[in-house]
């Protein structure tokens, strides 16, 4: 006759490594869900991220930060548990990741949390489209320009690349044939009415960045913007012209 006090110490162990496998077993579900497009903006410091995680469990990693310094990487992501390591294979510059970063599901999804310390953020990597023009430098893998913002006029920010965070006045921007122009409607500001820039819209791949480029040799800058003697940034991103 079984004895019954083996029969049930023999059922809780096989209950309690049945219940260690599935701790130790990653979510699938879950791994089917990262796979995109993360990215997360830090407006009081003027700092950007975006990682795309591909299905290949390969990434592409760019962090914009302030004064427009952008660095990039390329690696290999995996999951562990709540949490995803990445194995960098290159990084141009610094690195523009930390090793690790906490999966998290919130109202609009998976959301990937930054560790305190380091690189710091207000706000979590929060999956969004790939597609437009944030990658500020080597696009999905290849260098080359993200897409250019069709023609026709917009309302852009003026902005001191001195003084990132003081008001300034709105531009009329006119993009028409790969010409950008830039024009002052309101009196009473540090520009003249009119026409203030003019130029080919430009992807200088140097620095990843759009410029007005009024030469050939713009092209090729490897200062722009900001207070250098370089050709003058516009993001079509966030409709900013920046001047010094």
């Amino acid at each position: 006759m079984p004895n019954p006090k083996a029969t049930l110490l023999a059922a809780t162990l096989t209950c309690a490594a049945a219940m260690t496998a599935c701790a130790a077993t990653p979510d699938s579900s879950l791994a089917d869900e990262l796979p995109g497009c993360y990215r997360a903006s830090d407006a009081t410091r003027y700092q950007a991220m975006q990682v795309e995680l591909k299905a290949d469990h390969t990434y592409y990693a760019e962090h914009q930060g302030h004064m427009g310094l952008w660095e990039s990487g390329i690696g290999v992501w995996r999951q562990d548990g709540n949490k995803i390591d990445f194995s960098r294979d290159q990084v141009d510059d610094k690195s523009s990741l930390p090793s690790r970063l906490k999966i998290k599901h919130g109202p609009e999804g998976v959301t990937l949390h930054i560790p305190n310390g380091g690189i710091l953020w207000e706000e979590p990597l929060t999956i969004r489209s790939c597609d437009g023009v944030g990658w500020q430098g080597t696009a999905l893998n290849r260098k080359g320009a993200p897409p250019a913002i069709p023609a026709g006029e917009y309302t852009f920010q003026h902005r001191f690349a001195e003084h990132p965070s003081m008001p300034s006045v709105d531009m009329r921007v006119r993009f028409a044939d790969g010409h950008i122009t830039v024009t002052n409607t309101r009196p009473g500001t540090p520009f003249p009415l009119g026409v203030v820039a003019e130029g080919q819209l430009r992807w200088n791949g140097n620095v990843g960045r759009w410029i007005v480029a009024r030469t050939p040799a713009d092209v090729e800058a490897t200062e722009v913007g900001a207070c250098t003697e370089g050709p003058e940034v516009v993001d079509l991103e966030q409709r900013i012209y920046w001047t010094c």
